[in-house]
């Protein structure tokens, strides 16, 4: 398992969504688990990014 490093822009972002819906907090919660125990499951949908992003992959 992975460990998550959170940055304060994430901190913030997630704060302000729990805010306009506590209702997404368990799921947000759920999914941030499962990326760290397996950050290229298929149902995360992660994918290789292409663009100016291509080379942070």
């Amino acid at each position: 398992m992975k460990n998550l490093v959170w940055s304060l822009t994430f901190i913030r972002a997630f704060k302000c969504v729990l805010n306009k819906n506590l209702e997404l907090r368990s799921q947000i919660e759920q999914v941030l688990q499962q990326i760290a125990e397996d950050p290229f499951h298929p149902s995360l949908r992660s994918h290789k990014p292409k663009g100016d992003l291509s080379s942070r992959y």
